[in-house]
């Protein structure tokens, strides 16, 4: 199966089961060819689809890579946390300065981390892809999130793809929709604007729950991402 649509897509995801077992990751913090021939293995097996799927950058190749990162950080009960890692010092976390800075320990992550991961996830395949922030950075910090966003060839437009909390964003009648898109949707009629979310392992290591994101969860990232400024690296 080479061609999927994004109802396919999200089928073989339900239908796919099982925790990820990563091999250990050897390539180098800035070997971005070894990253992707890591991953495709891995997808591939998981989903039972074939590697060209991921070749260009559509729906189905940016969601299902987005799903598997969920899975793979987060359906463990042993993987540590990203500030544990931090811990140890840079030397040993580098962080945002690495590729692979999530699969290689394996760690889970924060917004940030984990789309950051994911970011590079999608410039290693050779997508076209940025990292996108919206932080209140006035006083006292309040509130904040940080999605990646990709071209995909199905919208005219960037798209949120967030592993975080493994969702993109729609329309009320389920058209997926660009990144700017949503943000006119927000500020025009923020009820047609929906979380179009998979199950996320984000609480499977401490509570063993899979769920997709939460409404309170959605409330907050709704605020953060469609209120406040954002930077964006590409």
């Amino acid at each position: 199966m080479t061609s999927l649509t994004y109802l396919e897509t999200k089928e073989l995801i339900a239908a796919a089961s099982g925790q990820i077992t990563l091999p250990g990751y050897t390539g180098g913090t800035t070997d971005a060819a070894y990253l992707k021939s890591y991953l495709v293995p891995l997808m591939t097996s998981y989903y039972a689809v074939d590697a060209s799927v991921f070749e260009t950058s559509t729906m189905a190749s940016t969601t299902l890579i987005r799903d598997f990162l969920n899975r793979a950080l987060r359906f463990h009960e042993s993987t540590v946390a990203r500030d544990s890692l931090d811990a140890l010092g840079e030397t040993i976390a580098p962080s945002f300065k690495d590729v692979a800075s999530l699969l290689r320990y394996p760690a889970t992550g924060q917004c940030g981390e984990h789309n950051w991961q994911l970011y590079q996830i999608y410039k290693a395949f050779g997508f076209d892809a940025a990292w996108v922030g919206s932080v209140n950075g006035v006083g006292e910090f309040t509130i904040g999130h940080v999605q990646a966003l990709v071209k995909v060839s199905e919208v005219d437009g960037w798209i949120a793809q967030d592993s975080y909390e493994n969702y993109l964003f729609t329309s009320a009648d389920g058209q997926v929709l660009s990144y700017e898109d949503a943000r006119v949707l927000a500020a025009t009629d923020i009820q047609d604007l929906k979380f179009d979310a998979l199950d996320s392992y984000l609480e499977y290591s401490a509570t063993g729950i899979v769920r997709p994101v939460t409404p309170e969860n959605q409330a907050i990232i709704l605020d953060a991402v469609f209120t406040l400024q954002y930077n964006v690296e590409y």
